[in-house]
């Protein structure tokens, strides 16, 4: 059974369909299911023109059919591993499914949680199991403390470029970006120990 992960931001229209088309992108499907929504989400909404273009200079396919969708705690409840944009998300997130305090992350803090854990830790952790990327989001969970400590906490945000100037809609992407080629390469460095690697 694939590992269900769902992206997070408010309108669904921006960062939180980006963050999911690269990491479908990335992923392999037969072991990952990605989608998004979002927490006041402009509900059967395109992406902006600007996150369109971003996302096929990307090389991501047709960003121009996603349509927002509105968070739901069935949603929440169905996922294993909820990544959102911000910290306000990821509190509406808990809010509406208390348990996934748990599995939800902002991006920028799941990335530094995954660069921190090193090839060692995450081959005792993933070694012999059947389930690699089961046993690596584990991992990510009992090991959410070795991250550093940020200077300020708004460094787990994602800024949120919506109607602002392209060079923001660009920088915004770029921290996308750079987060999820992080968690993507630790799911990467976790399927090396599986079995048969």
């Amino acid at each position: 059974m694939s590992v269900r992960i769902l992206s997070v931001c408010t309108g669904n229209i921006c960062r939180s369909p980006l963050a999911e088309q690269l990491l479908r992108a990335k992923l392999d499907p037969s072991r990952f299911e990605v989608m998004s929504a979002g927490t006041d989400a402009l509900v059967g909404h395109p992406m902006p023109d600007p996150s369109i273009e971003i996302a096929s200079r990307l090389g991501l396919e047709h960003p121009e059919q996603h349509r927002g969708q509105l968070l739901t705690k069935e949603l929440v409840e169905e996922s294993d591993l909820v990544i959102t944009m911000a910290r306000e998300h990821r509190s509406r997130v808990v809010r509406l499914f208390p348990r996934a305090n748990r599995y939800t992350y902002t991006l920028v803090q799941l990335a530094r949680i995954a660069a921190a854990i090193s090839d060692d830790e995450l081959e005792e952790s993933v070694s012999g199991r059947r389930a690699i990327e089961r046993a690596a989001l584990r991992t990510l969970s009992e090991l959410r403390g070795s991250a550093p400590i940020p200077e300020s906490q708004e460094e787990l945000d994602i800024l949120d470029p919506y109607r602002r100037e392209m060079e923001v809609y660009e920088q915004s992407s770029a921290a996308i970006v750079e987060a999820v080629d992080t968690v993507v390469g630790f799911f990467d460095r976790a399927l090396r120990f599986g079995p048969g690697a």
